[in-house]
């Protein structure tokens, strides 16, 4: 019996190689836009990739975009309450089988940051359960009008087509301006300082190549030679003298020959310069040196979690919320959040320091205070802790004084046996049913 043949195509999709999730067919037109006239986009970098500067600014994103926990939560007014459900854990531990959390949403910010535009795919079976979730990765994709619906006809580098629902389809856009659905992409903005890039480095590469070959003329003081015993003189001298396997940089001649060597003066972009273009590619993402070298402090990692992972963060959580859940579903508060361990980035030192004031007024937990730490849950660890040098201000005067009657505020300059007299019952008794004894200190 003939083994299947097994494919990604048909992994993600569910579908014999030829098969398409909609066939083409009359009804079946280019969507039109408002502003665009062909609602193509082309998933083109050029060589953006290819880019050693980009590639370091592009991983430093996305691998802190990969480390956000995801969840499916349920939200009620200001609780929110954690589900536990099937998705749930999809969403935390692999949403298909080719992929963990942190390969799906590495790869999620990766296509976002190259093209300006990322598609996942949201893969149902025949019973409306959710079974898969798969990054589509394309040559280009067409937008379709399929009897009043919008679809997306992807195209694949080895010629397969596939057309889905946008219904289905998780779509995070970046620079999201020129066209009325997709993304820019980053060829215009990048394309001449990267090509001066690989200027700089071609010409570094050149340097070291000229610099280890010996240049020059050999001019001899002889009668005139023959041109092709010229070319046989030329052709030993090299091999003898311009191989550095046998010659260790080192040339010798005798008096009917003289060798003038060439000086070849090649011209370095210096540091400052190399520096300022490396750094425009990193402005250009939102990142500096210190957090590619991650040799950053913590106020430099928190205005980068602010400014370049939480968007993207509220992006992904807006978009799975509404391509994941019904609109009932959503009404009972149900959502996909991205959250970041925001302690992750501090020092031990602040950890600590925080951790001392936020537990006296009842912040944190002592298992929220260990999970900073990444430490287990204790039993019992949910529990508040107050200090008591903190009370309501409402009873702050009373707590003090011990005074229950606002009232007898102007008592106070009263005598001892003024303020047990009034403590005492009738029998000479305090409150908590001792003998008085009366005497005084």
């Amino acid at each position: 019996m003939a083994k299947e043949r097994r494919n990604l195509f048909k992994s993600f999709f569910g579908l014999n190689d030829d098969g398409r999730r909609v066939q083409q067919s009359a009804n079946s037109t280019q969507f039109r836009l408002l502003n665009d006239y062909v609602p193509i986009f082309y998933n083109f970098s050029g060589d953006i990739w290819d880019s050693d500067i980009v590639r370091s600014a592009v991983h430093t994103i996305a691998s802190n975009v990969a480390k956000l926990k995801v969840s499916h939560v349920r939200v009620d007014g200001n609780n929110v309450m954690p589900t536990n459900s099937t998705l749930d854990y999809m969403l935390q531990n692999r949403p298909n089988q080719y992929e963990t959390t942190y390969d799906f949403l590495y790869k999620i910010t990766t296509q976002l940051l190259i093209h300006n535009n990322a598609f996942v795919y949201c893969r149902y079976n025949n019973l409306g359960q959710l079974v898969g979730l798969y990054n589509i990765q394309y040559q280009y994709m067409e937008l379709l009008d399929v009897s009043g619906e919008m679809y997306c006809k992807f195209t694949f580098r080895n010629a397969q087509v596939i057309t889905l629902p946008y219904v289905d389809m998780i779509h995070i856009r970046r620079y999201f301006q020129d066209s009325d659905f997709f993304g820019s992409n980053n060829n215009k903005a990048l394309d001449s300082l990267l090509k001066v890039i690989q200027t700089v480095n071609d010409g570094i590469v050149n340097s070291i190549k000229s610099s280890a070959n010996l240049r020059g003329i050999i001019k001899y003081t002889q009668s005139m030679l023959k041109p092709e015993d010229l070319q046989k003189e030329k052709d030993r001298f090299i091999n003898d003298y311009l191989n550095i396997n046998n010659n260790g940089g080192i040339a010798a001649l005798d008096s009917k020959a003289d060798f003038v060597p060439l000086e070849l003066k090649t011209t370095l972009i210096d540091d400052k310069t190399i520096h300022i273009i490396r750094d425009a590619v990193y402005h250009y993402y939102g990142v500096n040196e210190a957090l590619v070298t991650s040799n950053f402090t913590e106020s430099q990692y928190q205005a980068f979690y602010e400014n370049v992972i939480q968007p993207i963060a509220i992006q992904l959580s807006q978009e799975f919320t509404e391509k994941l859940f019904t609109e009932r579903e959503k009404g009972f508060g149900n959502k996909v959040v991205f959250q970041a361990n925001h302690f992750s980035y501090m020092s031990t030192a602040s950890k600590i320091s925080m951790i001392q004031q936020l537990i006296p007024v009842g912040l944190l937990t002592l298992n929220e205070a260990r999970e900073i730490f990444n430490l287990p849950n204790v039993e019992d660890g949910d529990k508040r802790l107050m200090s008591l040098n903190y009370v309501d201000i409402d009873k702050a005067e009373e707590y003090q004084l011990g005074i229950t009657n606002k009232n007898t505020l102007t008592d106070v300059k009263d005598d001892k046996n003024s303020i047990e007299s009034e403590v005492e019952d009738d029998n000479g008794e305090d409150q908590e049913g001792n003998k008085v004894s009366g005497t005084e200190n």
